[in-house]
């Protein structure tokens, strides 16, 4: 049973609750707190992405799959970079379950300013540190501790930060991106602050998925596109829903509207330009690599140059011209 079969859970918002579990990207985290009521304002502004507290049987480990050796392999069969052995990577697929408690003023770790986000692992605990929010778990039991400011803002940066890490074992990267479904496909519109995203969201007039983080995540042999809480601009609420990924755009406002294709490495390189990643551990940055190389080898790769309108979805159809 995927956790995609887990329908969002609204009648907990009826009463006072002391846990809440979210599910984004298919990887469901619980998080269980010490006063009866402290998660109400979590559980409404997540409110799409709740499920309930599922049973052990329920629960679906992902084995890692092998990925590519380079870019000559459109299959991307190969040894899995693995960072810290198999161990780490299985840890990363059942539910983890954190202990939560607030500090409405918290001290940053030294060192660390206060955007900074340091994620360090010893031995089996992983531990993720920001002047927000500190946490720690144990990938042997997966339960941990979460201690953060008791503000919405706080606890979704601990979010962002955690599954940065938590897609790493199933193949899955966060990245700055707008993400719609269009005719049964999704499309990735990768770009820094102010490149379009929301625009692009905006004028598309087609299902939106997030238009500020995107959730991309290997299932079988294929890359899906996921709804996410994570949102900028429009503010939506997102959806516990998924769909097939189709083409990566890179997105660049102009006077015309049209596409060009891109190579594989400058696709990878673009990619990672835009994925949210915060380890400096070297055989995560390439495990990342990796998965950035099977995204743009099994999917068309494109910079997209667009105006005010809708012109741009014609060039997400696999028959459209593209200017080379």
């Amino acid at each position: 049973m995927g956790w995609r079969n887990f329908e969002p859970f609204p009648m907990i918002l009826q009463m006072a609750l002391d846990s809440v579990v979210l599910n984004i990207g298919d990887l469901p985290t619980s998080f269980l707190f010490s006063q009866l009521g402290a998660p109400d304002e979590l559980a409404r502004h997540y409110r799409n992405f709740l499920i309930e507290s599922p049973k052990p049987e329920a629960v679906k480990k992902s084995e890692p799959r092998p990925l590519g050796s380079g870019p000559s392999d459109p299959a991307l069969r190969g040894p899995l970079a693995n960072a810290h052995g198999t161990e780490f990577f299985h840890a990363l697929s059942p539910l983890w379950h954190f202990q939560v408690s607030t500090a409405p003023e918290m001290v940053p770790p030294e060192g660390l300013t206060s955007h900074d986000v340091r994620i360090e692992f010893e031995g089996r605990e992983l531990k993720l540190f920001r002047a927000d929010f500190e946490a720690n778990i144990d990938l042997a039991t997966c339960h941990g501790t979460l201690r953060y400011t008791g503000l919405i803002p706080s606890f979704e940066n601990f979010l962002r930060a955690l599954y940065s890490v938590r897609l790493l074992g199933v193949e899955g990267l966060l990245v700055h991106a707008c993400s719609i479904e269009y005719e049964g496909a999704a499309h990735l519109f990768a770009g820094t602050s102010g490149a379009g995203k929301s625009t692009i969201a905006r004028l598309s007039g087609a299902r939106i998925l997030t238009d500020e983080i995107s959730v991309v995540r290997r299932d079988g042999d294929q890359f899906y596109l996921y709804g996410t809480p994570f949102w900028g601009e429009l503010r939506g609420g997102g959806e516990l829903v998924r769909f097939p990924l189709r083409t990566v755009n890179f997105l660049h406002k102009d006077d015309a509207t049209f596409a060009k294709s891109v190579g594989l490495a400058e696709g990878i390189r673009k990619l990672l330009r835009c994925t949210l990643f915060f380890s400096t551990h070297l055989e995560w940055r390439h495990q990342l690599l990796m998965i950035a190389e099977a995204i743009c080898a099994l999917h068309r790769c494109q910079d997209l140059h667009f105006q005010q309108g809708k012109e741009f979805l014609r060039l997400l159809d696999a028959g459209q011209a593209i200017k080379n």
